[in-house]
């Protein structure tokens, strides 16, 4: 059984009103009875108040017109002479107190978290003097927000507040809190979209480079890159934010943004696709097999050797190579090397994970100096970080469960679910976590993990 949310509405006044109760559709219904108690539906449950009124025949119109002197302490402006009506409002204001007490104590303790995670931050190495200056804006604007709370907290103790103003105040700090970690959220999206535009043009740099491009193909590629830049400028303009624009306003521009960028990105794409799949380097009308210095392994659905690109439509592509991970895990570390964050991380699933984090290692770890992880972590916006980073997690725990080394695990997915839940902050550090989990798996496999190089 359930109250539905009318019922709720009326529970405060059940000793202090007649009421009813009864049951119909699974739900619990409370009332207050609006006349005549004997006409109430049959089956209904009457509180003491309603049962008085009941045995001495009256209505509840003739008993709320009686008006009995009395002082009800805690009342806002005084009584009303009927203690019907005082005693009403008296738990209405003692509710609604004891209601902001909760509020403020869970926006104090919110504030002082968001507040220590900003710190960290602020001292982690290599951090730029923008992004100081940005952090400590932040935690200054924090500090005010705290204050302005316990001094309204203070006046409504000493009685210089009423209930009702306390309340406004709190949910004007709730508010402006908010707003900030939707700054922080909407800083972390704009910079990795940034990034992401970078390798976009580094792809388009790298098509325009082949000497196979139709003239409609050239054409067509200058001018998105055109449209590549003038989104560029777009976003580096929301970044500054001359106009002073609300969060869920820069996230509006910002949507309309992204949805321009994946135009941008399919049309690149459909350009790249038109590449001949027989490489440059080979004889005319040779096949694969017997391009000028190939090996015997160099045959379609093998893993090549050298930079010539795999049959990805044989069945060997989801199957483990000579190198220790599959062409699939190849494919999706090029995707994601190329900035498609998204479209690489949704495909991660238990039975490819691994072989997307060991081709990262042995394909881009030295030169990025980083692990999969922690590029993700830099590359990934706040939304994103939650999202495919509880993906990954969960791809990881399978293959943990698996290898029965979840004793082994436990802690570092305890650090990892902590933050993939976390409301305000996302802390990159836990990319530590998921690469000692992910070592401990390779080591239980026997796989090859080459370690990402420390950096100068």
């Amino acid at each position: 059984m359930s109250y539905n949310y009318l019922s709720y509405a009326n529970l405060p006044y059940w000793n202090i009103l007649p009421c009813g109760m009864t049951n119909f559709g699974g739900d619990i219904q409370v009332f207050t009875l609006p006349d005549d108690i004997t006409s109430g539906p049959v089956g209904m449950n009457l509180n003491a108040q309603a049962l008085a009124l009941l045995n001495q025949q009256q209505s509840i119109y003739n008993n709320w017109g009686v008006t009995t002197p009395g002082m009800v302490p805690g009342v806002s402006g005084g009584n009303t002479g009927n203690i019907f009506i005082d005693n009403m409002l008296n738990v209405a204001n003692r509710m609604t107190a004891e209601s902001t007490q909760r509020r403020i104590s869970s926006t104090l303790a919110g504030i002082e978290r968001l507040r220590q995670q900003m710190y960290a931050q602020l001292y982690k190495k290599g951090i730029t003097e923008e992004e100081a200056a940005k952090l400590n804006d932040y935690i200054t604007k924090l500090n005010e927000q705290e204050e302005k709370l316990l001094q309204a907290q203070e006046d409504a103790k000493n009685g210089n507040l009423s209930v009702g103003d306390l309340s406004k105040t709190v949910a004007e700090t709730e508010s402006a809190v908010q707003n900030i970690v939707g700054e922080i959220q909407i800083g972390q999206n704009i910079k990795a979209c940034l990034k992401n535009m970078e390798k976009t043009f580094e792809k388009i740099a790298n098509i325009e480079a082949r000497t196979d491009l139709t003239a409609p193909a050239k054409e067509r590629l200058a001018q998105l890159k055109t449209e590549l830049e003038q989104l560029k400028s777009k976003l580096e303009n929301l970044q500054k934010n001359p106009e002073g624009l609300e969060p869920a306003q820069v996230n509006t521009e910002l949507t309309k943004i992204a949805t321009e960028y994946n135009k941008i990105i399919n049309a690149i794409n459909q350009i790249s696709a038109s590449s001949p799949s027989t490489p440059s380097s080979a004889t005319p009308g040779a096949t694969p097999s017997e391009t000028p210095g190939a090996t015997p392994s160099e045959t379609p659905g093998s893993e090549p050797s050298g930079t010539e690109e795999p049959n990805t439509h044989t069945p060997s592509s989801a199957t483990p190579t000579n190198s220790g991970y599959s062409v699939e895990g190849r494919q999706l570390v090029d995707l994601f090397d190329e900035g498609e964050l998204e479209d690489a991380c949704s495909k991660i699933n238990s039975d490819n994970v691994m072989d997307v984090m060991l081709a990262w290692q042995d394909l881009y770890a030295t030169e990025h100096e980083q692990s999969f992880m922690e590029r993700f972590v830099d590359e990934a916006g706040y939304f994103n970080k939650r999202k495919y980073g509880k993906i990954i997690m969960n791809a990881l725990r399978d293959k943990v469960l698996e290898l029965g080394l979840m004793d082994e695990c436990r802690e570092d997915f305890a650090k990892i679910n902590r933050e993939v839940k976390s409301t305000f902050w996302f802390d990159n550090d836990v990319a530590a976590n998921y690469d000692n989990i992910i070592k401990k798996i390779a080591q239980k496999e026997g796989k090859k993990y080459v370690e990402t190089p420390a950096k100068e």
